[in-house]
């Protein structure tokens, strides 16, 4: 088994090696932006929902990208880093902030597409419900624009993962 600090560090080297190769080139390499924000309504407590998103090491019972190889370092909560790799992709995913019950922020980078985005999921109650509120922000090294088609697939994704993680709670596999 690979120690996730290595795969980090060798994830860190290959993006700075690529990102300083390109501008090196003369290629107009220009960060872009761009964030949405879905909004959905889950049938459970905000403390149901936080606790299964605060530990990064569950994520591959639910999130989709996360099958093929999945490490988490450390305990739930700030700091705990989620290493995913396949054959087509490396990314990392780290917990920056956490109130308990009301909002975790995650940081990814993926190297593959030159990606580094801004996950804010924030919890509300609303009843016997919760209201999960999930921004997303990207920011990434590219000529060209995000088309409406690129913008919809990205909140179609959101959808899908909530909707995997709903059903993942309402068989009580958590």
């Amino acid at each position: 088994m690979v120690d996730p600090g290595i795969l980090l560090a060798i994830s860190l080297a290959v993006f700075m090696l690529l990102l300083t190769a390109r501008i090196g080139l003369g290629l107009r390499a220009h960060l872009r932006r761009q964030e949405f924000t879905t909004v959905h309504r889950l049938p459970f407590s905000p403390a149901t929902i936080y606790r299964e998103l605060e530990d990064l090491s569950k994520w591959w019972r639910w999130y989709g990208q996360a099958a093929e190889y999945c490490q988490a370092t450390q305990q739930p909560g700030i700091g705990q880093v989620l290493f995913l790799s396949g054959t087509n992709f490396m990314n990392s995913r780290e917990i920056v902030q956490a109130w308990h019950d009301r909002r975790l922020c995650l940081i990814s980078q993926s190297l593959a597409h030159s990606v580094t985005s801004i996950d804010q999921f924030d919890l509300f109650p609303d009843g016997a419900f919760c209201r999960l509120q999930w921004n997303t922000r990207l920011g990434y090294l590219r000529t060209g624009k995000v088309s409406k088609r690129q913008r919809e697939s990205l909140c179609k994704e959101h959808h899908r993962v909530i909707s995997q993680l709903a059903n993942h709670l309402k068989t009580n596999q958590h």
